[in-house]
């Protein structure tokens, strides 16, 4: 007897803390103001969100959604490291909330890992407690937290549907990156899901829609780097965005802006010795990627970027220099290394030269986007999937 009242206890327990963080954070899950379930879905292949996804397939060098070809690597247990308390009311980036995220390190698990975790052991209690004593077999437990986290996402689909409707688009990111690798969702869910962040993620942060930070008026003698560094990004990057070079800037000039700076979780798989890069704008999804890898796998750990240049120098066993865009430079055109760890770097031009071992390794079309997204300073994180 009392073994089952201490599993009634923990299971509520879960269950009241994951209650309280969706009252606080998602109160509209709670009150019920949501829209009505035979509300027309909000078409978002149309307009602004469909351009958005355009400009992000261009930038990325993709004609489907990003990273859609990569094979043979499964989803990772949630780790989203993002703090809602860093994201203001309206949907958008403050310099208060920015300046909160550098200091609390970007990249740290906040808490909704903490809310995953916590749930998930708790779960597991229940599940080996019940299982010990021929109540509940722990298929059945794990069918039902299934069944609970297919609902609680149906839910958000239909608040950040409302959001999108509203012109609330970075509210919808934020609220959708929250699923984002979750496991417990089924196959059709993650696929309507990674669509969506897609589409979401292209018109918040890669179009010049300003739905981050008001415009950016150019002043007298101001250049591209000088605009760039002021909010933490790349010169690339924000160029590509306003389809501008690098140099000074007309006066006057009106720039779409956001504040930095971006993230990276990196999953390998190490049996097909390839793997998914997902890129994070402090809780807003923001893209993935495939990269593959030879020899050893990069180790596992959180690793900052320390060098970024435009291409490597590489000295072969002989001696010789072979600049950055030599066909046989196995670093190829575009160079990130971290400090003490790995090296991201482009795919060498000629497809017959071996990749340097332990290194994450981009086709060039994405090398040079992963380029521009993160800066000096953006943390790497890398996990291993399997054995």
């Amino acid at each position: 007897m009392q073994m089952l009242k201490n599993i009634s206890t923990t299971f509520i327990l879960a269950f009241v803390l994951y209650g309280a963080y969706l009252a606080i954070y998602y109160p509209e899950m709670i009150t019920g103001t949501s829209p009505s379930d035979d509300e027309t879905e909000v078409l978002v292949e149309e307009g602004d969100l469909a351009k958005g996804n355009e400009l992000y397939r261009e930038l990325s060098g993709q004609s489907n959604n990003i990273g859609s070809g990569l094979t043979g690597v499964g989803p990772s247990a949630p780790s989203l490291s993002q703090n809602p308390d860093f994201f203001s009311g309206t949907g958008q980036f403050t310099q208060e909330s920015d300046n909160a995220y550098q200091e609390n390190g970007g990249q740290q698990a906040h808490l909704a890992d903490f809310q995953t975790q916590n749930s998930q052991s708790s779960l597991q209690n229940i599940q080996q407690a019940s299982s010990s004593n021929g109540m509940l077999t722990s298929e059945g437990a794990a069918e039902n937290s299934r069944r609970q986290l297919e609902a609680l996402f149906e839910e958000a689909w239909k608040n950040a549907e409302q959001e999108i409707q509203e012109n609330r688009y970075a509210e919808a990111l934020r609220r959708l990156t929250i699923f984002y690798q979750n496991p417990d969702l089924s196959s059709e869910q993650t696929t309507r899901l990674i669509t969506r962040l897609d589409q979401l993620a292209g018109s918040v942060i890669y179009s010049t829609e300003h739905r981050l930070e008001e415009p950016y008026q150019v002043v007298a003698g101001e250049t591209l780097d000088q605009v760039a560094d002021k909010y933490g990004i790349s010169e690339k990057l924000l160029g590509s965005i306003n389809g501008l070079s690098e140099g000074p800037i007309p006066q006057g000039t009106v720039l779409k802006v956001f504040r930095g700076q971006f993230y990276a979780e990196v999953d390998l798989d190490l049996t097909n010795q390839n793997g998914l890069v997902t890129v994070f704008l402090g809780p807003m999804y923001a893209g993935r990627f495939a990269v593959q890898f030879a020899g050893n796998p990069p180790p596992e750990g959180v690793w900052s970027i320390a060098v970024r240049q435009p291409g490597y120098q590489y000295l072969t066993a002989t001696g010789q220099a072979l600049p950055a865009r030599h066909p046989e430079n196995p670093f190829g055109q575009w160079y990130l290394a971290t400090t003490n760890g790995p090296v991201l770097h482009a795919m060498p031009t000629r497809p017959e030269v071996p990749l340097p071992g332990g290194t994450l390794a981009f086709t060039p079309l994405d090398a040079s986007d992963i380029y521009g997204i993160l800066t000096l300073g953006s943390q790497v994180r890398i996990r291993h999937l399997s054995r």
